[in-house]
């Protein structure tokens, strides 16, 4: 019996010595996301603070790894300085598991007591806790509104010669920088006389994923024959047809690129090889208003040419 007494003591102080001295994080909590991993990841990677009521509860990127996994340092009332390592991994049904992990960098030895001690609960895990209910319901709120359609088959991005802007922003600036060049577009085609024949597309040029930055043409197709004009701020580009994934977009076109990762996601999981240049069509213009959840974009991501 001293045995197993002994046994076990030795057990329980080699379990505590390793959580209180080598553990390296403190506290680990996990829970579904109504997305899959590449936009619950970028909805992560966009976070500045952990309750958006509250402004002294900062976050700071610190490193990431595209699509899979996000640290940060972040300021809570509980604790002044902690590590937070999100792992984000796809389930089914474009849901995904984010699994968050902490550590105080502040008081770390005092924390971790407090997180074994049974007789009371840690502060700084509760509120992180109640912080990450909170985001996992804007998560929620935020899928509610828009809609997006994946197709299963493969098919043909549209072409069309275009009047388009260049412009590089990252993808939360994607809207304001194409509503910020649309008049310029206009006035272009007006003064040389160029008639609009079809729908506005957004055309990437480059995708600077880890970055979160996209280059890309803006563009009005316009009824003719013309040729490439290059060298002004408005251009005339020829978009060519390219095979690709593809889906449909319902809802603002803020969020649109959310089409993105779940295509992503779907040429991953059947091994699909893609180029990152997504082509946007919009089949709905915003300034007529109505709810954004009937205006329609459809999304392409070209296959990579073997």
């Amino acid at each position: 019996m001293k045995k197993v007494i002994a046994l076990f003591c030795t057990i329980l102080v080699l379990a505590l010595c390793w959580f209180l001295f080598i553990k390296k994080y403190d506290y680990q909590i996990s829970f579904e996301s109504p997305y899959g991993p590449g936009t619950a990841y970028q909805e992560v990677y966009n976070l500045q603070t952990l309750n958006g009521t509250d402004s002294v509860k900062t976050v700071k990127l610190k490193d990431w790894e595209s699509f899979n996994e996000i640290t940060q340092m972040a300021h809570l009332k509980a604790a002044d300085s902690i590590e937070l390592v999100w792992h984000f991994e796809p389930m089914y049904d474009s849901i995904s598991n984010i699994t968050v992990r902490t550590r105080s960098t502040t008081n770390k030895f005092s924390q971790r007591l407090s997180i074994i001690n049974p007789f009371q609960e840690n502060d700084y895990i509760q509120e992180l806790k109640t912080d990450l209910i909170a985001f996992r319901k804007e998560l929620y709120n935020l899928q509610s509104s828009y809609r997006i359609d994946l197709k299963e088959q493969t098919t043909t991005s549209p072409a069309a010669t275009c009047a388009c802007i260049t412009s590089t922003t990252s993808l939360k600036g994607k809207a304001g920088a194409m509503i910020a060049t649309i008049g310029s577009i206009e006035d272009y085609m007006i003064e040389n006389g160029l008639k609009q024949d079809g729908f506005p597309m957004l055309q990437v040029k480059h995708w600077y994923v880890p970055e979160d930055i996209i280059t890309f043409d803006f563009c009005f197709p316009i009824a003719g024959n013309h040729k490439p004009v290059s060298g002004n701020e408005v251009f005339i580009r020829k978009i060519a047809p390219k095979k690709a994934i593809y889906g449909s977009f319902h809802g603002n076109y803020k969020l649109s690129h959310r089409a993105w990762f779940d295509l992503y996601e779907r040429a991953k999981n059947e091994n699909i090889a893609i180029t990152p240049e997504p082509l946007e069509v919009y089949h709905s213009n915003p300034r007529n208003g109505g709810d954004p959840l009937t205006w329609q974009a459809d999304i392409y991501i070209p296959l990579k040419k073997q």
